[in-house]
């Protein structure tokens, strides 16, 4: 099937068109031609087109959890693929906390089948089964096309694990992922420490759990060599330690999630369970610091931290519900409240190159993996109501993606 996409806004940096206004033309999967104007072709093809068309490389979030294999009463692959679509993503990593764990090779097979509309790479786990004792089949792994290893947040209690995981990778250049997390200094807290903790009687868990850990990790890095990233950081000063050490040569980085920039502790004053999220939603003062930092260029990427979740999961008391947000799905434009829309599509792609990817081009001859979006006021109703993001409305709305050959449209 070929395309032509009419007079689409070009959002990309990297790319001679950036800013500009062009009709693009795919065909077989490839992009053929990108011109002001593109006359009618003799061949069969469907027109694209919205009043503010925008269009970037494929966007890409290499750390979701969609509960399949071993889960699928969550959400399951296929669901999970549709929400990435909704989103606007045409690349996901899968985590490795499935069941069973990705922790050889083989199991990478179930996904290596799938023929799915989005590209679909797998992270394989630290630890044997996850549980942080022995190293798990990494380089088997590699071999079978895990593009990183992370044991999500589990944590890694055991520096010594940590230490062998990052001397072990370097043989093949391998990434691994860290959840910095101290489970002793976290001490079963359900939200961020501080005034609001106290106000609502729940137990808190403070920037330490998180900074303590990024402090050791660094440090070990340090000794040992090879590449880390730092997921999901919630603390302004940990982003500063990343900062300060790739600024010393390290191969390290850092992401945060548009949760953590948006929501603050002080939202959770209903105690309403879909806020209740690891690590904790810190302070405004935070947040607004991580912005500061996002705009500087000391966070490399955003993810959505999507944890594939069922009502059930939240629909009971605080103390009680999972930690976890399902955002896949709106993670684009949730990010666009705190960004503009041009260094949220750099924040949405940096990834390729942190995880070693291929990263989409928007150039003649270039296989076309696009996000297609446009500007528009988002129903909130639209919106899973299992998401954070649930009352919220948007300026931003995905379109869907071009991917593999293929146009993938949201209704």
């Amino acid at each position: 099937m070929s395309y032509l996409l009419r007079s689409a806004k070009i959002i990309d940096s990297t790319s001679e068109f950036h800013l500009q206004n062009k009709d693009i033309f795919i065909e077989n999967g490839f992009i053929s031609a990108i011109e002001d104007e593109i006359k009618l072709i003799d061949t069969e093809f469907e027109i694209i087109q919205d009043e503010d068309l925008m269009v970037s490389p494929g966007w890409i979030d290499p750390l979701v959890d969609f509960g399949e294999p071993g889960f699928e009463q969550r959400q399951g692959l296929a669901a999970g693929i549709k929400e990435a679509i909704k989103g606007g993503f045409c690349t996901i990593g899968i985590l490795p906390n499935t069941k069973p764990v990705i922790d050889h090779g083989s199991i990478l097979d179930y996904f290596n089948r799938n023929k799915a509309e989005v590209n679909i790479y797998v992270n394989g786990s630290i630890s044997k089964n996850l549980q942080g004792e022995q190293l798990s089949e990494m380089f088997d792994l590699n071999q079978n096309g895990a593009i990183a290893f992370t044991d999500y947040k589990k944590g890694l209690g055991n520096p010594q694990l940590l230490k062998l995981a990052l001397q072990y990778t370097q043989n093949f250049g391998g990434l691994v992922v860290n959840y910095p997390l101290d489970e002793n200094l976290m001490n079963n807290g359900l939200m961020h420490e501080g005034k609001q903790s106290t106000h609502l009687g729940l137990k808190g868990i403070s920037y330490l759990s998180e900074e303590v850990r990024v402090l050791r990790d660094l440090e070990i890095l340090r000794y040992t060599k090879g590449k880390m990233h730092f997921a999901c950081l919630s603390s302004s000063k940990a982003v500063e330690y990343v900062a300060k050490a790739k600024d010393e040569g390290l191969e390290v980085s850092c992401s945060v999630t548009p949760h953590h920039l948006f929501f603050c502790d002080s939202d959770i004053s209903n105690f309403d369970t879909l806020f209740k999220t690891l690590p904790p939603l810190r302070t405004k003062e935070n947040n607004e610091k991580l912005i500061a930092q996002l705009n500087k260029g000391l966070i490399d990427f955003v993810h959505s931290d999507h944890f594939a979740l069922h009502a059930d999961m939240k629909e009971t008391v605080f103390e009680q519900a999972e930690f976890g947000v399902e955002s896949l799905g709106v993670s684009f434009e949730a990010l666009t409240k705190t960004v503009s829309i041009e260094k949220a599509v750099d924040l949405m792609t940096k990834a390729y190159e942190i995880f070693d990817l291929p990263k989409p081009q928007i150039a003649v001859n270039s296989e076309a993996s696009l996000s297609l979006f446009c500007k528009h006021i988002k129903n909130s109703s639209t919106v899973n109501s299992t998401s954070i993001w649930k009352n919220e409305q948007f300026e931003f709305k995905p379109l869907g993606i071009l991917n593999k050959g293929k146009a993938y449209l949201n209704s």
